[in-house]
């Protein structure tokens, strides 16, 4: 376990130097908070038509359905977010390997990293 652990903090601290090099790596960061916000956006918006939101913050009960429903969307917007997270992560992780690798990475390549492995990532 510690042996993975260390793996993993091994390419962490390469993949922050690797920004700090190379400043336009920062897009895939900044790519996913906007995705975030987005996606919380387009989340809150059926929330707030269902009644959910409402009823979960009012002192009223909430019903069967309500409640279903709210997991529902909960499931949906855990998943969307945390797909939204992984795919940046990816781009930016492969990016930086082709950096590591003494290549010049673009956006492109990174966004194209993270598609040919979006089933994984799903």
């Amino acid at each position: 376990m510690f042996a993975t652990f260390g793996k993993s903090w091994r390419l962490v601290k390469a993949s922050y130097g690797v920004l700090k090099q190379d400043k336009q790596l920062l897009i895939f960061p900044i790519m996913s908070t906007i995705g975030l916000i987005l996606v919380t956006l387009a989340m809150m918006f059926p929330l707030a038509l269902s009644g959910v939101l409402e009823a979960v913050t009012s002192s009223e009960e909430v019903s069967g359905g309500q409640s279903f429903l709210g997991f529902i969307f909960a499931f949906a917007f855990y998943f969307a977010t945390y797909t939204v997270i992984i795919f940046s992560n990816t781009a930016l992780i492969g990016a930086a390997m082709i950096r590591l690798d003494g290549g010049k990475p673009t956006f492109s390549d990174g966004i194209r990293i993270a598609r040919e492995r979006l089933g994984t990532i799903l």
